[in-house]
C-alpha cells in the first residue's frame, strides 16, 4: 500500500508479491488443516508437524531477508545511476533526498552540506512530504546544526534517534525542524566529513526507525557522498569555467554600453592589421556634449547618453566593423578590409545616425560628434599605433570645427604644442595672469558708445599677447572653461562698477559655461559683490552653443532673464537653428558675423545674409549688432539697412580697462549722457577711437569668445 500510495510499484514487482502471498496463505491453510485432521485422529501425532512448521517459517524468513535485500540493491543502484545522470548538481540532490524518503519509507529528508571555509556558508536542501525540493544557501550554521555536526563529525558514524529516546545532543536540531524521530548519518569525503543526511518522520503513526535501517541509510549515505563530492567537483570546475568566461567577457567589454572594450579593440585591430597587411581603419569618436549633460543633469543622464549613443553607433556600422567603447565619452570604430576611401565613406554614414538630437529622461541633448580617422599604412604594424593616430586627427577636428578628418603625420606636432598650450594656460589661470580688454559696442546712427564687450587675453611668455580665439580650444580640451569665464566676470565687472551706470558691459559665455547649475548663482553672486545692476550685463552665446545646449541651456536662458541680464545669440546664421526654436529662446539681441559683413560692399557684394538678419530681427522684436566692421561704408550701409548697433576695429580695437576709461571720459566731455564720475583719475587724457588699421596690422580680432 505505502508503495502504490508513492506512485512507485511496477508490474513485475506487484506479480511477485501476489504469487508469494497466495502461496503463502495456502501453506498457512495447509498446516492449519493438517493439526486440526491431527488433533481430532491422533493429537500427540501434532508433535510431529513441530519442526517442519518452524523450518518453513524459518526458510519463508530467510526468502522474505534475501528478497528484501535484493530489493534494497536494486534500489540503491537504481537511486545512484539516476542521481549520477542528473545534469545539474541542485536536480542530484533532489533525487538523492527523495530517493532516501522511499528507502526508509519517511517523510522528511535533509542534506546538509559544509562547503570549504572559503566558499561561504552551509547549504540546506530539504524535501518534504510532498516531494518538493527547498534549497537554503545560509550564511553560518545555527547552534542546533553546529552542534549535530560537531556530533556526527566526531564519532564518524550514523546516530538512530527514535520517538522514546532520552534527552539527546540533537534535540534542539530536530525540534528545529520539527521531527519526532531521525536518523543522521555522515557523508565523508576522502579527507573529512563534508555533510549530513538526516531522515526522519517514520510513516506511521506506531512505527519508528530501528538498527537495521541505520544499516540501510549508513549504505545509502556511503554511496551518496561519493555522488555528491564527484558532484561538486564537476559543480565546482563548471562554475569555474563559467566564472572564468564571465570574467573574460568583463575584461573585454564595457560594463555600461555592452561594447568592446579598449583591450579588445586593441586585438581585433592588431589582428586585422596581420590579417590584411594593414588594411585596416580605425575611426575615433568623441561626444562633444557629453561633460556638460554631466555637469547639468547628473552621471545619469550622462549614463543614459552613452547607453544611447552606444545602440546608435552600433547599428549604425556594417556587419563585419568592430565598434568599442574607449572610456568616458570616447568610442572607436575598427574598419575592415578599407582604404581612406572607405573609411570616410563609413564615417559620413555613420556620423548621419549618431550625430543629432538624443532624448533623455532630462529631456532633448543635440550632441555633435567628431571623428578622427587613421588609415593602416606602410609602418603601422601595431593596433596601438593606429588607434593613436585616429586619436590625434580626432583633436585636429575639434580645433578646426568640422566633423571627421584623416590623419596626417603634421598633426603630431601639432597636437603636442597645443597640449602644452593647455598646460600653460592651466597655470597662467591660477596665476590669474589672464587679463580681459573691452571692445566698444556703438550706435550706428551717431556713433555714441553703448556698451563694451569683455574679451579675454593671455600674455604668454614666448608667444606674447594672445586673444581668445588662440587659446580656448586648449581650455575646452582642458575642461577650463568654467573657470575662465569666472575670472574674465570678475575683472569685467571691477572694472563695469567703475564705469556709467548706463554703459552695458557684454560678456562671453562658452557652451559648457550655459549648461553648468551653478552658472546663475555665480553671477548673481558675483554681481550683487560688486554692486552692479544686472541689467547693465548682456551674456553673449554662440548659437552653436545655444542648439548644442538644446533644453538644458534654454532652462538656464529663462533663469538668466530673471535675473536680470540681457541674452544675445553671437555669430548668428552659422549654426542652424530653427525660426521656431529661435522664438523659444528669450534674447534679445542677434549679432551678424563678420563673414556677412565683409560681403556687404566691394566686388561681389552681396547683401542677402545681412538683410534676412535684419528682417528676421524686426519681426521677432529683437536688436542687431554687426561684427568685425573695419570701413565706414560697411557702417554706413548698414545704418541704411536698419541695423542699429555696431562694433569691429572702425570703431576701436580690444583695448585694457585704464585705456577704455580714457575712451569713456572723452565720450563723456562730448555725450553728457554717459555722466563719467571717474573713481581712481583727477583727469583723463582726450583718446581717439582708433579707425582703420594700417597697413599690415591685424584686421579684425577673432577673439571675440
Amino acid at each position: 500500500m505505502i508503495a502504490i500510495a508513492e506512485e512507485r510499484f511496477q508490474a513485475p514487482q506487484l506479480w511477485r508479491t501476489l504469487v508469494t502471498s497466495t502461496l503463502g496463505a495456502l501453506a498457512t491453510a495447509s498446516l492449519g488443516l493438517a493439526v486440526v485432521t491431527l488433533l481430532e485422529v491422533r493429537p500427540l501425532a501434532v508433535l510431529l508437524l513441530v519442526v517442519p512448521v518452524l523450518a518453513t517459517v524459518a526458510a519463508f524468513r530467510g526468502y522474505m531477508e534475501q528478497r528484501e535485500q535484493r530489493e534494497h540493491v536494486e534500489f540503491l543502484y537504481e537511486s545512484m545511476r539516476a542521481t549520477q545522470g542528473a545534469p545539474e548538481f541542485g536536480l542530484a540532490v533532489g533525487q538523492l533526498l527523495v530517493a532516501a524518503r522511499r528507502l526508509l519509507r519517511a517523510e522528511y529528508a535533509e542534506i546538509l552540506l559544509l562547503p570549504p571555509s572559503d566558499e561561504g556558508g552551509p547549504l540546506r536542501s530539504v524535501s518534504g512530504a510532498e516531494g518538493e525540493l527547498l534549497m537554503h544557501p545560509e550564511e553560518r550554521f545555527s547552534p542546533g546544526d553546529a552542534a549535530a555536526f560537531a556530533e556526527v563529525a566526531s564519532i564518524g558514524s550514523a546516530t538512530l534517534l527514535t520517538r522514546r529516546r532520552a534527552v539527546h545532543a540533537f534535540d534542539a536540531f530536530l525540534q528545529s525542524r520539527g521531527l519526532e524521530d531521525a536518523i543522521v548519518a555522515p557523508l565523508r569525503g576522502e579527507d573529512r566529513t563534508f555533510g549530513l543526511l538526516v531522515v526522519g518522520e517514520r510513516l506511521g503513526d506506531v512505527s519508528t526507525f530501528d538498527e537495521a535501517d541505520v544499516e540501510l541509510l549508513v549504505t545509502f549515505a556511503g554511496h551518496a557522498s561519493i555522488l555528491l563530492e564527484n558532484g561538486r567537483l564537476e559543480h565546482s570546475l563548471a562554475e569555474v569555467t563559467e566564472l572564468k568566461e564571465q570574467l573574460r567577457h568583463q575584461a573585454y567589454h564595457d560594463a555600461l554600453t555592452g561594447l568592446p572594450n579598449r583591450p579588445n579593440l586593441l586585438e581585433a585591430v592588431d589582428a586585422e592589421l596581420q590579417r590584411s597587411a594593414g588594411s585596416a581603419a580605425v575611426l575615433y569618436l568623441d561626444l562633444d556634449r557629453f561633460k556638460t549633460v554631466n555637469d547639468t543633469w547628473g552621471h545619469s543622464a550622462g549614463d543614459e547618453l552613452l547607453t544611447e549613443f552606444s545602440h546608435r553607433l552600433a547599428s549604425a556600422i556594417r556587419d563585419q566593423d568592430l565598434a568599442a567603447r574607449l572610456g568616458g565619452d570616447e568610442f572607436a570604430v575598427l574598419v575592415r578590409d578599407a582604404d581612406a576611401e572607405t573609411a570616410v565613406s563609413v564615417a559620413r554614414r555613420m556620423l548621419d545616425s549618431i550625430d543629432g538630437t538624443y532624448t533623455l529622461g532630462c529631456g532633448d541633448v543635440a550632441c555633435h560628434v567628431s571623428v578622427g580617422i587613421a588609415v593602416g599604412a606602410a609602418g603601422i604594424t601595431s593596433g596601438e599605433d593606429l588607434i593613436r593616430n585616429a586619436d590625434i586627427a580626432m583633436y585636429s577636428v575639434k580645433r578646426a570645427e568640422r566633423s571627421y578628418t584623416l590623419y596626417e603625420a603634421e598633426l603630431h606636432e601639432k597636437l603636442r604644442v597645443q597640449r602644452q598650450l593647455g598646460l600653460d594656460l592651466e597655470a597662467a589661470i591660477e596665476r590669474r595672469e589672464i587679463l580681459v580688454h573691452y571692445q566698444p559696442v556703438v550706435r550706428l546712427a551717431d556713433g555714441a558708445i553703448e556698451g563694451v564687450e569683455a574679451l579675454a587675453r593671455w600674455p604668454h611668455p614666448t608667444r606674447g599677447l594672445l586673444s581668445a580665439a588662440d587659446f580656448l580650444p586648449a581650455a575646452e580640451e582642458m575642461g577650463l572653461t568654467i573657470e575662465l569665464g569666472r575670472l574674465v566676470l570678475q575683472q569685467a565687472l571691477e572694472s563695469a562698477r567703475r564705469w556709467p551706470d548706463n554703459l552695458s558691459i557684454w560678456l562671453n559665455l562658452a557652451a559648457a559655461e550655459l549648461t553648468n547649475e551653478r552658472l546663475v548663482d555665480t553671477l548673481a553672486e558675483a554681481l550683487k559683490g560688486h554692486g552692479v545692476d544686472p541689467g547693465r550685463i548682456v551674456i553673449e552665446m554662440t548659437e552653436s552653443g545655444v542648439i548644442q545646449g538644446s533644453d538644458g541651456a534654454l532652462v538656464a536662458m529663462r533663469r538668466l532673464r530673471e535675473l536680470g541680464v540681457g541674452l544675445s545669440i553671437d555669430d548668428f546664421g552659422t549654426g542652424y537653428s530653427s525660426l521656431s526654436r529661435l522664438a523659444e529662446f528669450p534674447i534679445e539681441s542677434l549679432k551678424i558675423p563678420k563673414p556677412f559683413v565683409d560681403k556687404l560692399v566691394g566686388e561681389g557684394a552681396d547683401e542677402a545674409f545681412v538683410d534676412a538678419i535684419l528682417r528676421l530681427g524686426d519681426s521677432l522684436g529683437l536688436a542687431t549688432v554687426a561684427e568685425g566692421i573695419e570701413h565706414p561704408a560697411q557702417a554706413e550701409r548698414l545704418r541704411q539697412m536698419g541695423c542699429r548697433f555696431g562694433q569691429g576695429y572702425l570703431f576701436g580695437r580690444p583695448a585694457p580697462a585704464d585705456e577704455v576709461e580714457r575712451l569713456l571720459y572723452h565720450e563723456a566731455q562730448t555725450r553728457p549722457q554717459l555722466s563719467l564720475v571717474p573713481a581712481s583719475h583727477t583727469a583723463y587724457e582726450v583718446h581717439r577711437c582708433p579707425q582703420i588699421p594700417q597697413k599690415g596690422e591685424a584686421r579684425y580680432d577673432e577673439g571675440a569668445r
